[in-house]
C-alpha cells in the first residue's frame, strides 16, 4: 500500500482526467492491478463485499473487484465522512449508500500514513442486505449516526428518519451524497 501511494503523495489534488480515463489508466497500471489482486485475497478473507484504496485526494486507485462491473477505481470519495477523519489520522466508520453501485453499506476505513502525513485510506465495506441476519425482531431497527433507519425487518421502514434525527439539518447536498436522496418520512415512535 505505502509504495503504490508514494507516487501520488500527500499533498494530491484528484485526477483532472475524465472518469473514463482515470479508471481506465488506474485499472490497468502493473502496480496498482498487483495491489487490487491482493486486495481481492483480502477481501475473500476477510468475507467483506469489497476493498478499496483512496489516494490522499480521495480518488479510488486500487480495488478487490478491479475487474467487474462497479468497481470504484476512478470514483473519488473525498465528501465522505469516512475520508474527512481519515484525513485528520482516525479510522472510521459510516453507513452510506454506494457511489460505483447502487447498494447501501457499512464503510470501515483507516488511514494509510507515510512520514506521519496521510496520503490515503483502505476501505472495507460490507454490503447492507448482508446483514439482515442481525434484526430478526419484528420491531427491531437499525439507524445510522444521522438517525435514518438503515436497517429493519419491516422492509417498509427502511429510510425513513426518527422524528428528531439530525439528517434533517443536512443540507440537500448531504443528504443526497449519503443516502441517494434527499427527502425522508418521519417515523413515528
Amino acid at each position: 500500500v505505502n509504495d503504490v501511494t508514494a507516487p501520488f503523495g500527500h499533498d494530491v489534488r484528484p485526477s483532472a482526467r475524465p472518469y473514463a480515463q482515470r479508471k481506465q489508466l488506474w485499472t490497468h497500471d502493473a502496480k496498482l492491478k498487483g495491489l487490487s489482486l491482493y486486495l481481492a485475497v483480502v477481501q475473500k478473507n476477510l468475507n467483506a463485499d469489497l476493498i478499496f484504496l483512496v489516494n490522499a485526494s480521495g480518488d479510488t486507485i486500487a480495488a478487490s473487484n478491479w475487474d467487474q462491473e462497479g468497481s470504484p477505481i476512478g470514483t473519488n470519495y473525498a465528501d465522505r465522512d469516512w475520508y474527512l477523519a481519515n484525513k485528520e489520522g482516525r479510522p472510521s466508520f459510516q453507513y452510506a449508500m454506494g457511489r460505483a453501485t447502487p447498494v447501501p453499506g457499512l464503510y470501515f476505513a483507516s488511514p494509510v500514513m507515510q512520514s506521519g502525513r496521510y496520503v490515503g485510506s483502505v476501505v472495507v465495506k460490507v454490503d447492507l442486505p448482508k446483514l439482515s441476519f442481525l434484526i430478526t425482531q419484528t420491531d427491531a431497527y437499525l439507524t445510522d449516526e444521522y438517525g435514518v433507519i438503515i436497517l429493519a425487518q419491516d422492509k417498509s421502514i427502511e429510510m425513513q428518519a426518527l422524528p428528531d434525527a439530525a439528517v434533517f439539518s443536512l443540507s440537500e447536498q448531504a443528504r443526497q451524497a449519503r443516502s441517494a436522496r434527499t427527502n425522508f418520512t418521519k417515523r413515528d415512535p
